[in-house]
């Protein structure tokens, strides 16, 4: 009788532990992706005049403030319309390899850094014709969240786990005691 509420239990929790995964996965995912969306427009609607007047002082000050307001944000970077980098935050110079990944049309990338995954999100300014917009955002962070709270649901899995063996054994010895009482007095009578 334990053993089965204890597989039971632990079934359950396997289950529920897969189905919020995959549910938290594809929530985050979203908010991931409308955030993404999101800062890269803002920069748009605040870089049109700097660009169109060529101020590229304006623009690094804008891109800077962006990448270190938000956490997530692992780089940012503005090209013109012929995909030549205007400014950047990136400290050691701009990996001309990403360049080439944002060739096609797309709205978003996402890129192997080789420390970790980046979802690069893509804004046309004025419908292209002055440039784009590029922010990178970490996808680690979203993994963080999802390790998190697996960790929790794991964690109270086996709490409940626990209590459950606990109560079944309880249960188990309130509804066999009887029993093994009869047993023994008919091997005695």
């Amino acid at each position: 009788f334990v053993i089965w509420i204890l597989l039971i239990i632990i079934l359950l929790g396997v289950i529920t532990t897969f189905l919020v995964q995959v549910s938290l996965s594809k929530t985050l995912s979203e908010e991931m992706s409308s955030r993404g969306n999101i800062i890269s427009k803002n920069l748009v609607a605040s870089s049109v005049d700097s660009l169109l007047l060529e101020d590229y002082v304006n623009l690094d000050r804008l891109i800077d403030k962006v990448k270190n307001i938000e956490n997530d944000v692992v780089y940012v970077y503005i090209a013109d319309e012929n995909n030549r980098v205007l400014v950047h935050t990136f400290e050691n110079g701009f990996p001309i390899g990403l360049l080439a990944i944002n060739k096609d049309n797309l709205d978003s990338h996402l890129i192997n850094s080789g420390k970790g995954y980046i979802i690069d999100f893509r804004s046309p300014i004025l419908d292209g014709k002055v440039g784009y917009v590029h922010v990178g955002i970490a996808e680690s962070s979203m993994q963080g969240k999802i390790d998190s709270v697996l960790n929790q649901i794991i964690s109270f899995t086996l709490i409940v786990g626990a209590i459950g063996v606990v109560l079944a054994y309880g249960a188990g010895n309130y509804l066999i005691g009887p029993i093994h009482s009869l047993v023994k007095g008919t091997e005695e009578y």
